[in-house]
């Protein structure tokens, strides 16, 4: 027998899936609030469903990151900005409508998380540097390639290895989360 949370927790992620394809679908940049039937029954506000939408971005970010530095250690900036583009690549819409909401204070704490993560996986801050310097990195890495991401298949890779990589790659994951808790 199922319990009320459970069930809850399940219409959540349905709906949330429902969401992505939606917004998928239609290409726009703004939250389907009103578009999608029964979001008001799970999600009380549209900021929660922002912050359950960037939840399921940011989860599925880490995997993709996770499995990009298994295959490629020695290049973890490309490794990194790759394992980015090609989620933003497969949902143009989710990335849209993340950035669309960007200005929600929530949601502006959160991509600066985000950015955190990508430079502490890129190994270009450690999860000791200041909060905003390993933001301002993250942002620097997603912006450099952000134009140059749209006409390439994968960004271009410095091959000069990187000696410490694999120790700075291990459990970057849990550093980040550990230390940001």
């Amino acid at each position: 027998m199922s319990t009320p949370v459970w069930e809850t927790f399940h219409r959540r992620a349905q709906l949330l899936h429902t969401v992505i394809e939606h917004i998928e679908r239609t290409g726009g940049s703004r939250l389907p609030w009103q578009d999608v039937p029964g979001l008001t029954e799970v999600f009380d506000t549209p900021h929660q469903l922002v912050l359950a939408l960037y939840q399921w971005w940011e989860t599925t970010l880490g995997s993709r990151i996770d499995q990009a530095l298994e295959q490629d250690s020695h290049h973890q900036p490309a490794s990194v900005t790759t394992a980015w583009a090609e989620l933003a690549r497969a949902y143009p819409g989710v990335r849209r409508v993340l950035d669309h909401s960007a200005a929600d204070p929530a949601l502006a704490e959160a991509l600066h998380h985000e950015y955190r993560l990508l430079a502490v996986a890129a190994g270009l801050a450690t999860t000791r540097d200041r909060y905003e310097r390993a933001v301002a990195a993250g942002i620097d890495l997603i912006d450099h390639w952000r134009g140059a991401l749209d006409h390439m298949s994968t960004p271009p890779t410095d091959h000069t290895p990187d000696k410490a990589a694999p120790r700075r790659r291990r459990s970057w994951w849990w550093r980040s989360a550990a230390s940001s808790a």
